[in-house]
């Protein structure tokens, strides 16, 4: 897992002890269409973890959750735009295998992807 660290210019790699089956390439499982040729090189999964906030029922949560992402994936594609990389948001992915590659609990919720790569 990598994470962007505020003051640096680089993707940094974070040791995590997660238990996730991620072996193998699995980017076509990000999207909707099995028939994409090129895949990108590094995709950004956006996942939030709905229990750590504190209050609010459910779909007020889910619904703090999309915000969260929109915000991030903007962060995503700023960051992206200044070397000239290539990037969009995308809702589509196959959540079904990719909840059990991440074994990701029910609070858990995939929201976007975003691949990333050079422009052609």
């Amino acid at each position: 897992m990598y994470f962007w660290k505020k003051g640096f210019t680089c993707i940094i790699r974070m040791s995590i002890s997660w238990n996730f089956q991620w072996r193998g390439d699995h980017r076509a499982v990000f999207s909707r269409r099995q028939d994409d040729a090129v895949l990108p090189a590094a995709i950004c999964l956006l996942v939030s973890d709905i229990s750590r906030f504190r209050f609010g029922e459910e779909d007020q949560r889910v619904e703090w959750a999309a915000m969260d992402a929109g915000i991030v994936s903007q962060n995503i594609s700023v960051f992206c735009a200044s070397p000239g990389l290539a990037t969009r948001p995308r809702s589509g992915m196959n959540r079904e295998i990719l909840r059990k590659l991440l074994m990701l609990e029910d609070t858990q919720y995939l929201m976007l992807n975003q691949p990333v790569s050079y422009r052609k």
